[in-house]
């Protein structure tokens, strides 16, 4: 309950009206009032907007993709059935397209990229790896290629399948999947993405030269044999700040070198150290 002082009841004449305030002062105060008042009353009458959700239909041994604004829902191929495995795209809860998906069980990674939806699996007889392709837009099949596809940035790469005689990477034109430029792959691989600059791969083999590549176009950036008396007996590569980091479990020493030169930036003994990423300025091991 709210009490509110009304003054005392007199006989006495009602006193005359208050002095008007200057307009510089009465004016903008009037102002920020009526619009305080509107925006609370705005505030008030418009709920909090919660959450949207909804329910798409799957089944046991689907497998779920978000991309965007679209969600992708692998169907697996159910005993007795004549379409086997499906693609299904939806945008909030309504079904944008089908598509039939070769292969069996699931699929690794299914994404969306300058257009075309690429699907990352098993192939058709289960012994090899399979990357198909459809229009983002249809759900048309568009090409499909042995071996299995990934994205480093807006860069699309393909690994070779297990039964090729040689193991290799390469970059594909995703509107068709060409090949674009291919490279051997032996040793560790490892790729470093910034934001405004190339995405780079770098290919450290046991021995030999490390290799940093341009992923886009295939060309090679820089070439150096990081060992050239002997490797150390055991040691693990990570990409992390424009950095190729070594570790060497063997006396705990982490060992830096520049992308762009690949040669020594600093060396630091940390031992127990398992990962190191970015944290802004600095490395977090």
């Amino acid at each position: 309950m709210t009490v509110i002082d009304l003054g005392e009841l007199r006989d006495d004449a009602p006193p005359g009206p208050a002095p008007r305030p200057p307009r510089a002062v009465g004016r903008p105060f009037r102002l920020l009032v009526v619009l305080l008042v509107a925006l609370l009353t705005l505030t008030a009458a418009t709920p909090p907007r919660g959450p949207v959700e909804w329910t798409l239909p799957g089944g046991l041994g689907s497998a779920v993709f978000v991309s965007g604004d679209v969600v992708y829902v692998v169907r697996p191929d159910r005993a007795g059935a004549v379409s086997g495995r499906e693609l299904l795209a939806y945008r909030g809860d309504r079904e944008r397209w089908r598509s039939p998906l070769p292969g069996v069980g699931t699929a690794v990674s299914v994404w969306e990229q300058d257009g075309r939806v690429i699907v990352a699996g098993r192939s058709v007889d289960d012994t090899d790896w399979q990357t198909v392709t459809y229009d983002a837009a249809t759900g048309a099949d568009v090409w499909r290629r042995p071996g299995i596809a990934f994205a480093v940035g807006r860069v699309l790469l393909m690994q070779s399948a297990a039964s090729d005689t040689t193991t290799s990477i390469g970059g594909l034109d995703p509107a068709d999947g060409r090949t674009v430029w291919t490279a051997p792959m032996t040793g560790a691989l490892g790729f470093d993405v910034e934001p405004a600059g190339p995405a780079r791969m770098v290919l450290s083999p046991a021995t030999g030269q490390t290799v940093v590549v341009d992923a886009r176009t295939g060309a090679r950036l820089v070439a150096r044999d990081l060992y050239p008396v002997r490797p150390p007996p055991q040691r693990r590569l990570q990409i992390a700040r424009g950095l190729l980091l070594e570790f060497r479990d063997g006396d705990g020493v982490i060992e830096a070198y520049d992308l762009d030169t690949l040669r020594p930036r600093w060396t630091v003994a940390r031992k127990l150290v398992a990962h190191v990423e970015s944290c802004g300025a600095l490395l977090c091991a």
